[in-house]
């Protein structure tokens, strides 16, 4: 077999080639999607694990060596193609985007001083690292803009630098267009934003009926600089915060300076809530949800607005839950699709 790294900017490579040789598609624009299984689970570095020669504690854990190592395997074919945009002229006419989907799992990649990692909803679980790059736009040693953005944005995003109009795009985008963002570091702080949901999850306990006064979620909702989770973390070892190592560490970046009072969980109707200041508390270390229940009580009413008016998953009807292969190309062009949510 072929080290799927490598496979897949090998296809992203030819896919480059074909459209910069072909007069007719050259005249046409090319998106190119290319999602990498690194540095996912299983880390699986292969050669790029010699780069790396010291014993696993230099580094921080096993998993942390393998980690590092799938990181280089990726960064590696990831500039295959980048020189081949060179290679066909087509570099300096590129809109280049960079990004992750959630936050690095404990002992392999370091979300700290953010609390939590995959798996969560706190700020080490969902922040991540993005950058664009577009020769002709960037002409300045780069910045750093603070704005909120959400994944959906990229949607209206990337379409507005391709030329589209709002008229073009769906109706009722989640997505924001921050283009603007893109193309000018004056316009670095702004984003109309103020609103974003984590998660939201609706599931039933024993003996309790979803839609009852005593709602069982899990999710994260933030307006402003205000954020409010529920069952955040699928186990309570994921509630913390972690170093360079296999586990979370014990304490927050203040290494004991807040009482056990303040980080905690305050439970209400059994489950697990917390509110954070995210300004004046990025590493949400301090609870807030007592001194401002009021607050709360809107946030969480928000949440629970976000879930009603979501798409149910198909898994959920019972028509479909004995239907695994509901993701079958063949059923949709050709194309694998996720099988388990209704068109809008």
């Amino acid at each position: 077999g072929e080290y799927s790294t490598h496979l897949f900017s090998r296809l992203a490579v030819d896919i480059v080639h074909t459209h910069a040789s072909n007069p007719e598609s050259r005249r046409s624009p090319l998106f190119l999607s290319l999602h990498y299984n690194a540095p996912h689970s299983p880390t699986q570095p292969g050669v790029y694990q010699r780069s790396f020669p010291r014993p696993w504690w230099y580094y921080g854990g096993p998993k942390r060596k393998s980690y590092l190592g799938t990181v280089l395997g990726m960064d590696t074919a990831l500039r295959w193609v980048l020189d081949a945009l060179k290679d066909t002229g087509m570099w300096n006419k590129t809109l280049i985007v960079f990004s992750s989907d959630n936050g690095a799992y404990p002992g392999r990649g370091l979300n700290y001083p953010l609390r939590g990692g995959k798996g969560t909803y706190y700020e080490g679980g969902t922040r991540m690292p993005s950058f664009a790059y577009h020769p002709q736009w960037h002409n300045v040693d780069g910045y750093r803009s603070n704005a909120l953005i959400h994944f959906v944005d990229w949607l209206p995003t990337l379409a507005a630098v391709g030329g589209a109009r709002q008229s073009q795009l769906p109706h009722a985008l989640d997505g924001i267009d921050f283009s603007h963002l893109l193309k000018s570091p004056v316009n670095r702080a702004f984003v109309n934003r103020q609103r974003m949901v984590y998660g939201a999850v609706e599931y039933t306990k024993t003996g309790q009926a979803p839609g009852v006064a005593r709602r069982s979620i899990k999710g994260g909702y933030r307006e402003g600089w205000w954020k409010v989770v529920v069952d955040s973390a699928s186990t309570p070892a994921r509630e913390g915060w972690y170093t360079n190592s296999d586990s979370y560490s014990s304490g927050p970046p203040s290494f004991g300076n807040e009482s056990d009072s303040k980080l905690r969980h305050f439970s209400i109707w059994n489950q697990h809530w917390a509110l954070f200041h995210l300004k004046a508390d990025p590493y949400e270390e301090r609870n807030l949800l007592y001194t401002n229940f009021g607050r709360f009580l809107r946030l969480r009413q928000r949440l629970y607005q976000y879930i009603d008016a979501s798409t149910r998953p198909l898994s959920e009807k019972p028509k479909y839950r004995n239907r695994p292969l509901d993701a079958d190309p063949a059923k949709h062009g050709g194309f694998w699709t996720h099988g388990w949510c209704e068109s809008m």
